[in-house]
């Protein structure tokens, strides 16, 4: 099977081909029981009218009428349009207001009294609130839609519904939703006509050390292809560094200097089985799993030495070098492993350098932690925690535990932290870690530091800095300490407790963690900052400072 080469293209004619929404509008409307809201959407395939039903999906509804009242769907394409299912819309061809409404919404629970039919409006959300812009209308083929609560209709077609059938359909999923909301979304043309769902699409990077160009097999691996085609559709590879290239074994890429692209893509995608006809060799492209469904935006290119891996499902190959593979031998090693994936896909990603040079796979690690009460520097020992120290300084190297609270302040026992006011933080950090066996030659006394464990391998994100009460800890494995504060011990005793237990975890956690924490606990004691530190450093606090 052949396949033209994916090139970037120059998109003007998509427009005049494509349905289009000139204008929605309110045309007021009132009902016994509740306000209902009649909006017109005019199209070049003939206007529509919608009845809002605030009732169905209160969230949904104020959004909707919220974007057709800063005039978002006006002069939009109907890009999505699959006969007998739905025509969708809702992306803004002005990137201003796609960045201006990309706050998503809570959901709703699906009304009791309203049966998904043709002519049903509801959000095209992928999860829990998760319900953003984007819009669909129901053909006759939408009835099992609207189970899950981010589908939840508010709207019904009661006019011009004949009209919704008419928009041109020929273009499928071709038309690439990331380049509509991008700065360049008004140049998007119908020569985006490559079928990015062909069994093998052909796809070219051109980096600093030259171009190649792979293979994508859909059949060798579903999700692994598609997805790597859509991040290629999206651009989210563009001008982003190799940022790990082990000779003889393999180069590593997918982390965008972007930093909005990278939570745009955060969620993971389901693993593949491994075809049985394909070999692990020179040139093979796999996504950087690390366990179950845990494939996301990492791709790497394999070396000679790659042969061992592709045994796990997350290292399911998905594409082939067969051009310009001699490029990819020829790009800089001499980094190792020092550059921070965290700090690629924070805001400040793009001023990553070369200075980032701290080797966090040291046996001692100092790391400095900035408070409101002044700072404290914690020596970590690999040897004592092998899976928590590891933890422990990818949370600091990701900004984890940066403007976060020390929401537990026990005087004489210890003091607690490790909960991100970042909502996705936490999410992105979800997973527990194993267990490790108490060190034989450490003992738990004041300025020791631990993870918070609950039972058998729940170590997660929450650490404590032990005072001088702390001794009796540290008998299971869960507790096992991984560091032990070295300077500015002090300032960890001063932090408020005036709070006790009343900071409830569950709502550090949540969406609008900062609001309850300002409301409820203006007094909390903060962590404004953790850091790596160089090892000069550490060798200096040691010799400046005796044992605490």
């Amino acid at each position: 099977m052949t396949s033209a080469p994916w090139t970037p293209h120059s998109f003007a004619s998509f427009l005049s081909i494509a349905a289009l929404l000139l204008a929605c509008s309110l045309a007021s409307g009132l009902a016994t029981g509740e306000v209902i809201e009649t909006v017109r959407c005019d199209t070049t395939a003939g206007p529509f009218v919608a009845e809002v039903h605030p009732s169905w999906s209160p969230n949904g509804a104020k959004r909707f009428l919220g974007l057709v009242k800063d005039g978002f769907f006006d002069n939009s394409p109907l890009f999505r349009v699959i006969p007998g299912f739905l025509v969708q819309f809702g992306i803004s061809l002005d990137y201003n207001k796609n960045e201006k409404w990309k706050e998503n919404i809570l959901d709703d629970p699906h009304p009791f009294n309203v049966d998904m039919k043709k002519g049903i409006m509801a959000f095209a959300g992928y999860g829990k609130d998760s319900r953003n812009t984007q819009v669909w209308v129901g053909y006759e083929g939408c009835a099992r839609l609207g189970k899950d609560p981010w589908e939840t209709p508010f709207a019904e077609v009661i006019s011009g519904y004949e009209n919704t059938e008419c928009f041109y359909s020929g273009y499928g999923g071709s038309p690439s939703q990331g380049r509509m909301k991008s700065r360049e979304g008004k140049n998007l043309t119908a020569s985006d006509s490559i079928d990015i769902k062909a069994e093998i699409v052909t796809v070219r990077c051109d980096t600093t050390a030259g171009p190649f160009v792979a293979e994508v097999h859909r059949s060798w691996s579903p999700h692994g292809a598609a997805r790597f085609l859509y991040l290629v559709e999206d651009g989210f590879f563009d001008n982003s560094p190799l940022f790990r290239v082990i000779p003889g074994f393999l180069v590593q890429f997918g982390i965008s200097l972007n930093y909005t692209k990278n939570e745009e893509w955060e969620r993971n995608i389901f693993d593949d089985p491994h075809p049985a006809n394909v070999t692990m060799k020179k040139g093979i492209m796999a996504f950087a799993g690390y366990g179950k469904d845990s494939r996301n935006t990492q791709v790497w290119v394999g070396y000679e030495g790659c042969t061992n891996l592709g045994k796990s499902p997350w290292e399911t190959p998905f594409a082939q070098v067969i051009s310009g593979y001699e490029n990819t031998k020829k790009f800089y090693s001499g980094y190792g492993d020092r550059p921070s994936q965290g700090r690629m896909k924070d805001r400040d990603g793009k001023n990553l350098t070369a200075s980032d040079s701290i080797d966090i796979k040291a046996e001692n690690v100092a790391v400095q932690c900035d408070t409101t009460v002044g700072p404290f520097v914690a020596e970590v020992h690999r040897s004592w925690s092998p899976h928590g120290a590891a933890r422990f300084l990818y949370l600091v190297e990701d900004g984890f535990f940066d403007n976060s609270p020390l929401f537990r302040v026990i005087p004489g026992f210890l003091v607690q932290f490790g909960i991100s006011l970042n909502y996705t933080k936490n999410e992105k950090w979800g997973r527990n870690i194993w267990d490790d066996p108490h060190p034989a030659n450490v003992t738990m006394k004041k300025g020791i530091m631990a993870f918070a464990g609950s039972g058998k391998d729940s170590r997660n994100t929450q650490v404590w800095v032990g005072y001088a009460g702390c001794t009796h800890l540290g008998k299971s494995p869960w507790e096992t300490p991984f560091a032990q504060v070295i300077s500015g011990y002090e300032n960890t005793e001063d932090f408020y407790s005036g709070y006790g237990g009343k900071v409830s975890q569950g709502s550090l956690k949540g969406r609008h963690a900062v609001k309850y924490v300002e409301d409820n606990f203006p007094y909390l004691s903060m962590i404004n900052r953790c850091y790596l530190v160089p090892n000069q450093k550490l060798t200096a606090v040691r010799s400046s400072v005796g044992q605490i």
